[in-house]
């Protein structure tokens, strides 16, 4: 089960994308086409969600969303290094909760992908919007490996 948080038509999504040393099976072939997408239930229980997402909220308020970090998938985000500073009381469970997701991200991508060494690259999380943007199109990212979280 993937614990779902929203805020009056709000969904949040944890975003995160990992560079890792490939160990592929055939060197001719890029090892992502060999590493199929996952769903990986369980990642977060529904207290954890939330509490990511009121830090992020709690960040939000106090120094804004950035909308222009990525110029071809432009998003509602907030950088998770940005929550883990300005989230208030919320931020520590929140570092606490995304790194958990994060480690149980690395292993699968470990055990099933053959990344070696893989550490977070670049981490945020996305607010999107019932009426307004609700996800984006499929599309490659600075990473080797990408992870998305629905909270």
């Amino acid at each position: 089960m993937i614990a779902i948080t929203s805020l009056a038509n709000f969904t949040f999504v944890l975003y995160t994308s990992f560079r890792a040393w490939p160990v592929c099976p055939r060197r001719l072939d890029d090892e992502r086409t060999l590493c199929p997408p996952r769903i990986l239930p369980g990642l977060l229980t529904a207290d954890e969600a939330t509490v990511i997402v009121n830090a992020t909220e709690t960040a939000a308020a106090a120094i804004g969303y950035t909308t222009s970090r990525h110029k071809n998938y432009p998003t509602t985000d907030l950088p998770t290094a940005t929550v883990f500073v300005h989230g208030g009381k919320f931020k520590d469970d929140a570092r606490g909760a995304v790194d958990k997701a994060r480690q149980a991200v690395a292993r699968s991508l470990a055990d099933r992908c053959g990344a070696v060494r893989a550490h977070l690259f670049d981490g945020f999380i996305i607010k999107y919007a019932v009426d307004g943007q609700s996800g984006l199109a499929q599309h490659g990212d600075a990473g080797r490996y990408s992870a998305t979280v629905a909270l």
